[in-house]
């Protein structure tokens, strides 16, 4: 009997609503630390990182072009904070300008990709 361990990873759409300044005394400092995302349901909110540096200025410098545009963000689930809100774990910016999307994808779609992929991993 083998014990395998995967991690699961999957693809959503998310509409940028906000920007974090990176911290102070980081790399980051007085530039972009994070993009704030969320579903357009309002049921999950999440920090998408993994901004190449040159994407981060643009995106700094120019964010009333970048806020409300929806974004592909690749992660390794859902997770739900104290107040039992949703968000993304270790959620990363992916950057694919084959395709614009209008509407991001919502909480329950979410959960059934995560639902399906988790599935795929038992079988």
């Amino acid at each position: 009997k083998s014990n395998l361990k995967f991690k699961i990873q999957f693809d959503c759409e998310l509409r940028i609503v906000g920007f974090t300044i990176g911290r102070s005394g980081g790399k980051y400092k007085n530039t972009l630390g994070s993009l704030e995302c969320a579903t357009d349901d309002g049921l999950l909110k999440t920090g998408v990182g993994g901004i190449s540096d040159t994407l981060r200025d643009e995106i700094w410098n120019n964010q009333s072009e970048w806020i409300g545009k929806v974004i592909t963000v690749k992660c390794n689930g859902t997770s739900k904070n104290s107040d039992n809100n949703y968000s993304l774990r270790y959620a990363n910016f992916k950057f694919d300008r084959s395709h614009e999307k209008d509407t991001t994808d919502s909480l329950n779609d979410i959960l059934e990709i995560e639902k399906s992929v988790l599935e795929l991993g038992t079988k």
